[in-house]
């Protein structure tokens, strides 16, 4: 389960840089379309003497390329923080829906289990977690626990 979740974290990584990436040749291509596109314009339209038209549309598109990465970052961003609001509390941990628990304390995805499957070391908080009964407060093994989720 856990291995699943790392996976996932590093596609979406993998995913958002080349987003960024991409995004950062389309617009080196379309600095130099318009450096191609220059002298067109100047034999098309001859009497644009100090050729304001071409440089506002060359500001406005760079003022577009701009806000589309912005509006990425901004997406990207959101949707890796989407992942610790989903989480909800059960046995003394935060669980996802896909039956991982994570760190009461810092709400990162805990590692491998202890030998006998009850408790958790959280490498991050430096903190030993157990999985606990709500109920009877006993300590309960992974397995329990992930067949007893809620969702």
């Amino acid at each position: 389960m856990a291995l699943k979740i790392i996976k996932e974290e590093a596609l979406k990584n993998v995913t958002k840089y080349s987003v960024m990436a991409i995004l950062g040749m389309i617009g080196y291509l379309i600095l130099n379309i318009l450096e191609v596109l220059n002298p067109l314009w100047d034999k098309l339209i001859p009497e644009l003497q100090n050729k304001k038209l071409v440089n506002l549309l060359g500001l406005s598109i760079i003022v577009i390329f701009i806000m589309s990465i912005y509006l990425a970052w901004l997406l990207f961003h959101k949707s890796s923080n989407k992942s610790t609001n989903e989480l909800k509390p059960k046995f003394g941990v935060y669980w996802d829906k896909e039956g991982n628990p994570f760190c009461p304390n810092c709400k990162k995805l805990l590692g491998s289990p202890s030998a006998k499957g009850y408790a958790f070391n959280c490498k991050i908080c430096k903190i030993y977690v157990q999985l606990i009964d709500n109920k009877t407060m006993d300590e309960i093994p992974l397995t329990y626990a992930v067949k007893n989720l809620p969702f």
